[in-house]
């Protein structure tokens, strides 16, 4: 644990530097925390792999264990797990990686779901945003949750908006507004274009949602 909390305080100085092999000397050890019994282990590994997302990969196959390790952390037995996890996993899609989006892609419906889950159990902020990356990563994939989806977008709005928050260095009400926004618009864009729903149901939900 104390060596991983290491890498993870030092992120910023190991990433600039040659001297350590992010890929071969961190993520192995991550990997292995995330397979751990204890859940703090796990929780310090998620924590850990978010920081260096911008890594470049050299190794596909340690690529896609790192992708396929945090999508089974979604569905932890530990809520804390589970929330770092879901925190964590945009990040490392907002990569471009073509490995780590193919990891996703297929079970992006089970992602978004349990974010929706947790952000009713939770309700943290950065959930909020996390969802809305999910959104613009593949919203086509959203379509099948349109309805469900708008609902926690609007219900995580409103709270936030509601909220009397005098630091400055928090979530904003602005910032709220511009992810809403944007998702619902791309949302609707997706419900629009798609080739498959032609009767435009998706886009009829999102309207109905909406209030």
């Amino acid at each position: 644990s104390g060596v991983i909390r290491a890498y993870t305080a030092l992120w910023y100085t190991i990433t600039k530097s040659e001297a350590i092999g992010v890929e071969q000397a961190i993520m192995p050890q991550a990997l292995f925390a995330l397979k751990s019994k204890y859940a703090f282990l796990r929780y310090s590994a998620c924590e850990c792999i978010a920081k260096y997302f911008r890594i470049t990969w050299s190794s596909e196959d340690i690529e896609r264990q790192v992708g396929q390790s945090m999508l089974q952390c979604l569905g932890d037995a530990d809520l804390v797990v589970r929330s770092i996890a879901a925190y964590s996993l945009p990040k490392l899609l907002a990569s471009e990686s073509k490995v780590m989006r193919s990891v996703a892609e297929g079970s992006v419906t089970d992602i978004v779901r349990t974010m929706l889950t947790l952000m009713q159990q939770v309700g943290n902020d950065a959930l909020f945003s996390s969802l809305t990356a999910i959104i613009a990563r593949f919203p086509s994939h959203i379509l099948p949750l349109t309805k469900d989806v708008c609902h926690s977008i609007l219900e995580a709005f409103f709270r936030i908006a509601l909220e009397e928050n005098e630091d400055d260095e928090s979530f904003s009400e602005i910032t709220a507004s511009i992810e809403c926004l944007a998702s619902l618009d791309t949302i609707l864009s997706a419900c629009t274009l798609d080739e498959n729903n032609e009767d435009n149901k998706g886009r009829d939900i999102l309207w109905q949602t909406l209030p």
